[in-house]
């Protein structure tokens, strides 16, 4: 073996060490309720015995973290609170696609929720997903779901790379929040930051009014582009920054 080919020969053998740990991690997305009357959109990502996961009602669209174990079927995932306390606790089996079980809050006195969550039960509504637009150097990445009421909550990724500059010097940024939509149009605005969504079948427009620091972003960060639809699945764990 020449010495030009031993450092190709080492990130192989190093490639190949990390290929395990990495497919070991699993995202399932579900869409259920509490009781059945209360939906909720969950994503556990599942690491061997490790969950993790993030979960929020559609009539609030607030996320609400996960964290536990798994037992073979058997699950125990705590929800968290900003400050790390536990709020809540779901406790079930989760069998092929189907997550259920009961959960349980802080307070002993009340009753157990019954509830079941499946990962084939979330409908495509046209607009809900991940899309993607790549920018010649990077890919931005916008993630979408459509909420009761004609709700949007949303998380856009973007990045800007100085002409010349190697990618992994990128200025990046995220912007993410709630709007309504307004036919095929949503707009997100808050002080010195305006985006423009316009939906059109599996692709959006965004516009960006002000790039960079105006919608808390880096400097030159600029998300306008047209992006398309790549799943039409939502990963709440994504749209939440997990």
């Amino acid at each position: 073996m020449t010495d030009r080919s031993r450092p190709l020969a080492a990130l192989l053998l190093l490639a190949c060490v990390a290929l395990p740990a990495a497919a070991r991690e699993k995202r399932t997305h579900f869409r259920g309720a509490f009781d059945g009357k209360q939906m909720l959109r969950m994503t556990l990502i599942r690491d061997g015995d490790r969950i993790t996961g993030v979960y929020l009602y559609e009539a609030v669209g607030e996320p609400i973290r996960l964290e536990g174990t798994a037992q073979g079927n058997d699950v125990r995932l705590s929800q968290v609170g900003e400050g790390g306390e536990r709020t809540g606790q779901f406790q079930g089996s989760w069998k092929g696609k189907v997550f259920s079980g009961n959960w349980t809050g802080t307070d002993t006195s009340a009753r157990a929720l019954p509830f079941s969550f499946d990962a084939d039960s979330s409908p495509d509504d046209g607009t809900s997903g991940t899309y993607e637009a790549f920018t010649g150097r990077l890919t931005n990445k916008l993630n979408v779901l459509l909420l009761p009421g004609q709700r949007l909550r949303f998380r856009l990724s973007a990045y800007w790379v100085p002409d010349g500059s190697d990618p992994s010097f990128a200025t990046t940024g995220v912007v993410a929040g709630t709007m309504r939509m307004t036919g095929d149009t949503a707009v997100y605005e808050t002080e010195g930051c305006r985006l423009a969504f316009n939906f059109n079948g599996r692709n959006v427009r965004v516009e960006q009014a002000q790039p960079g620091p105006a919608c808390g972003m880096g400097q030159n960060v600029n998300g306008s582009g047209l992006y398309r639809q790549t799943d039409s699945e939502v990963d709440i764990a994504a749209l939440e920054g997990f």
